[in-house]
């Protein structure tokens, strides 16, 4: 009777054991899913823009310029291979600009006498993707749609998506052999490394505008010239969120509700901002901006706190480093 106890005490723990590897690997692959289905959209709504009038639609391409660019956003200062491998990290988006490069750099590619996607992909990082595309959109200089140019950024950014889905399966997100029930808890560590990653980014940007008196640092936001960095902001914390809630379901009940309260906090913040950083100082709320980076910060820690306490994960390294 006793050896029955013991072997059905042995069988339970080594079943219980198998049932939390597999919500880690489960939680792990949504998190992949989720990753990859940014860059789906990303792909949608840049082709989106090669079949668009620059004449007549411009409410449109900017539509589609504004969804595309949220979702690259969502990966953009994750450490993706498939990105880093290719040498792909300034090809999307330029930031910080401190000096103005884009409009330097936009200005001599557009007195160039010709040019294509081969002659952009030849070019330097400030000519490239969805901020050189905000340039010909918005910025006061341009008294129409420079459409060969929107069209020649636009397919090179094309092309270079093909090739990051080209390549998804050679330069995994989350490697095959970290979504098994052997390593799967290194997995989980690169998903919540890489969602701290993109929450760290999107503190930094906020940081970068904060206590800015005579507000020249607006000018260093993503997306000034159209005055939607703030939109972007809000939409790349909701994807923070989103990350996080997918992973969080490992964690144990009272730190799901920890971090689901400032969760909530957040959202409350996200619908008191206004539609942009310059309303901001204008309207006197910058208050609801330090606040809310404030939040932000404290979700940053909470999240590494709890995970090292629930699955023994520590931020900024992973089990998988060097392999």
């Amino acid at each position: 009777m006793r050896n029955l106890i013991q072997f059905s005490v042995i069988f339970f723990s080594l079943f219980t054991l198998q049932v939390q590897a597999t919500a880690i690997t489960d939680s792990t692959k949504q998190f992949e899913t989720k990753v990859l289905g940014h860059i789906d959209l990303m792909n949608t709504h840049t082709a989106k823009l090669m079949n668009l009038s620059c004449d007549t639609q411009k409410d449109k391409l900017v539509k589609n310029w504004k969804i595309s660019y949220s979702h690259y956003l969502a990966i953009s200062y994750m450490d993706l291979e498939v990105i880093t491998k290719n040498s792909l990290n300034y090809s999307f988006s330029f930031w910080p600009d401190k000096k103005n490069l884009i409009a330097q750099k936009m200005r001599l590619l557009l007195s160039a006498a010709d040019f294509t996607d081969a002659y952009i992909d030849n070019s330097s990082a400030p000519v490239k993707g969805y901020q050189a595309i905000e340039y010909l959109l918005f910025d006061d200089s341009q008294k129409q749609i420079n459409c060969q140019a929107l069209k020649a950024i636009t397919q090179n950014m094309l092309n270079n998506i093909t090739l990051i889905t080209s390549q998804i399966d050679q330069f995994r997100i989350i490697k095959a052999e970290f979504l098994t029930t052997q390593r799967e808890i290194e997995g989980a560590s690169i998903a919540f490394n890489q969602i701290s990653n993109h929450l760290s980014a999107i503190i930094k940007k906020v940081e970068s505008i904060t206590n800015d008196k005579i507000h020249e640092k607006l000018y260093f936001s993503d997306a000034w010239r159209s005055k939607q960095a703030l939109y972007f902001h809000k939409h790349n914390v909701n994807h923070a969120i989103k990350y996080i809630q997918i992973m969080s379901v490992l964690l144990s009940k009272q730190n799901q509700k920890i971090l689901q309260t400032q969760i909530t906090k957040l959202n409350k913040q996200l619908t008191q901002l206004p539609n942009n950083y310059f309303d901001i100082y204008t309207q006197n709320k910058e208050t609801l901006l330090f606040k809310h980076l404030a939040t932000l910060k404290k979700l940053s820690k909470t999240l590494s706190n709890v995970i090292l306490a629930d699955l023994s994960i520590t931020l900024g390294f992973n089990n998988s480093d060097g392999d």
